[in-house]
């Protein structure tokens, strides 16, 4: 239920499956995917806003709770 709302409290979300992936290749993997069956894919982050920005209308929610490491600077303004 979480997934499905932000601090606002304002809204509530619907979404078939979420997804927490721990590293570049699930990232990879779920987008694939997603785009195959033509499945639209909000982006959760922590849930503090209160704009209703992370709250998803369908399709699938992938969490970034677990995306925490970064695993080189390529320069000033890109992390991977």
């Amino acid at each position: 239920k979480s997934y499905l709302e932000d601090s606002s409290k304002s809204f509530i979300g619907n979404a078939d499956a979420v997804y927490i992936p721990e590293n570049l290749d699930d990232v990879k993997t779920i987008f694939r995917k997603a785009y195959i069956e033509k499945t639209p894919v909000t982006i959760s982050g922590s849930g503090t806003g209160t704009t209703g920005g992370r709250i998803p209308k369908s399709g699938i929610v992938l969490s970034t709770e677990k995306l925490n490491k970064i695993r080189s600077i390529v320069n000033k303004n890109f992390f991977i």
